[in-house]
């Protein structure tokens, strides 16, 4: 844990967590008690050991997954790296149950310029086992007015069940490729979702990311055109951080990327260095060209969120 706050989060044992023990202890959440609850039960899990919640105190945020396993199975995917033991465990009482550790954590800040929600780093949100718990953190912390940044490689379908505060709301679609041995097969559902999402006024990029090193560049004109006919006006690029099992993965769909010069860089998500980043040189090409398209590029999601934020009232 980053501090101890035992009005929010008291430490049980992992084992405890599954749904059968959910349902028999949380029963106070369906009641809409989830603050008397907190302050009052000896039966939670520790949320930040489990890494279903990671505070970045120096960059304002906070980080929340409503599950440790995700479903996409991407072969560049850091999840099965970073998170020890796959939990499977999303629900709209776990939901209930991150949202109010986060608001009654001395860490939060409330409002525009408080806390940034970031979904979810180990995760899909917006996959078909989690929409419904997504959609619950999302619409509680945007009545709380808080900038919530998403990340997903899924198209959202429930677009009305969506949080009207839409200037506090960024949806990011990630890609790597086009190529369906590569991506999960659904990447023109993603810019065709993008249009609507951007009609009905939300905040919608592209998060290409990662960008594979003689992969994405095959494709990048045709994203290109995908992204301008979709509307979406802002990029965000990133590079591939890997170990042994993600090396492993990507080799078996024919992807060597052990040949390619390995750096030492900290990916905010990995607290235990487990993770090298691949030296891309195709990063550097693939900026200019989308800034020579006309967008506004950026390197980080740090600059993505200050970039938006900067724009609320």
């Amino acid at each position: 844990m980053y501090e101890n706050d035992s009005d929010s989060i008291i430490e049980v044992k992992s084992s405890l967590m599954n749904e059968k023990y959910i349902n028999h202890n949380m029963k106070n959440f369906i009641e809409n008690k989830a603050s008397y609850f907190l302050k009052n039960s000896r039966n939670l899990p520790n949320l930040e050991l489990e890494k279903f919640i990671l505070w970045k105190i120096d960059r304002n945020r906070v980080f929340i997954s409503m599950d440790l396993n995700c479903p996409a199975q991407c072969k560049f995917c850091y999840v099965d790296s970073l998170i020890a033991k796959r939990n499977k465990l999303s629900s709209i009482k776990l939901a209930k149950i991150l949202c109010e550790t986060v608001k009654n954590d001395k860490r939060f800040t409330q409002g525009k310029q408080g806390t940034t929600i970031m979904l979810s780093p180990f995760t899909d949100p917006f996959h078909e086992n989690n929409i419904e718990a997504s959609l619950e953190i999302i619409n509680f912390f945007s009545t709380l007015k808080n900038f919530i940044d998403i990340a997903t490689r899924f198209p959202l379908l429930k677009i009305d069940s969506l949080s009207p505060f839409s200037e506090n709301i960024l949806i990011n679609f990630s890609l790597s490729s086009l190529q369906d041995n590569i991506e999960i097969n659904n990447q023109y559902l993603r810019f065709k979702n993008a249009k609507k999402l951007i009609s009905k006024g939300y905040n919608v990029t592209l998060y290409l990311r990662p960008i594979i090193q003689d992969i994405t560049i095959h494709d990048i004109d045709k994203i290109i055109d995908l992204a301008k006919d979709s509307g979406i006006k802002v990029i965000t690029i990133g590079g591939l951080y890997v170990d042994e099992k993600i090396l492993h993965k990507l080799s078996s769909i024919n992807i060597d990327i052990s040949k390619y010069t390995k750096i030492k860089k900290k990916f905010v998500l990995d607290d235990k260095e487990i993770l090298e980043k691949i030296k891309a040189n195709d990063l550097e090409v693939i900026y200019k060209k989308l800034q020579n398209s006309g967008f506004n590029v950026f390197y980080s999601s740090d600059q993505r969120i200050e970039y938006y934020k900067s724009k609320l009232i």
